[in-house]
């Protein structure tokens, strides 16, 4: 399998070192409130960066199109696992049940079957890998109706954990230290959807999400370290 490592590569494998290293730490502290699906939102980060990365340096079109459908089970755990986290570290643990958490997981389950199976082409219409002479390969990716379903769905979740990481930070009766925790966790949320909003909007051909997880990695380190 032949590598092509360009410069939009190596911030990529950054950003999965850095949530690799978080991972592990929160595993370690799994027993405490929250550490299940942060655990969760980290391991997905790992998994979308690294795919991304491969996906990207990949010159082999069929390797290159098994990475793109593993880097949706990035977007889709991440989503849902920093959504709980919001959840339960907001306060509202009793809503946490495995009922609703099934529930939630529906959509992004439906979504990783149809990435590998795009039955009726709901996922992708239209797949190709483009190699130009002198040129980065890219692929030239046209989606079905149900990736713009996963997307509302995404930022849904998305939404949601941040107006609840925005309603703890502006909550009176905060320590400082736990203030500018909330205010760090919201931070992490806010930058990858934005780095993708762009590239949704046209406005980067680069999927930027996986990119701001370099940025968000620091701003979770730094909670860890005011937390701690």
């Amino acid at each position: 399998m032949a590598f092509q490592l360009s410069a939009p590569i190596v911030p990529l494998f950054v950003a999965a070192a850095i949530a690799a290293v978080l991972f592990g730490l929160t595993v370690v502290q799994r027993g405490r409130t929250g550490a299940i699906p942060m655990s969760g939102f980290l391991g997905a980060i790992v998994i979308w960066t690294v795919s991304y990365g491969l996906m990207l340096g990949t010159t082999d079109p069929q390797s290159r199109l098994i990475w793109l459908n593993l880097r949706f089970v990035g977007p889709t755990v991440a989503t849902l696992s920093i959504f709980v986290f919001a959840v339960q570290y907001t306060g509202r643990e009793r809503y946490v049940t495995p009922r609703n958490v099934a529930l939630l997981s529906v959509v992004p389950l439906v979504t990783n079957a149809l990435v590998w199976t795009n039955a009726g082409s709901m996922m992708f219409q239209y797949v190709r890998v483009v190699a130009p002479v002198g040129e980065l390969v890219r692929t030239e990716v046209v989606y079905g109706p149900w990736f713009w379903v996963h997307t509302a769905y995404s930022y849904l979740l998305g939404m949601g954990a941040v107006t609840l990481f925005l309603e703890k930070w502006l909550r009176i009766g905060q320590s400082e230290s736990e203030e500018r925790l909330t205010r760090n966790l919201l931070l992490a949320t806010v930058i990858p959807f934005s780095g993708n909003l762009i590239h949704l909007l046209g406005l980067s051909p680069l999927d930027l999400a996986p990119f701001g997880f370099v940025v968000s990695g620091a701003f979770i380190l730094a909670a860890i370290a005011l937390h701690s």
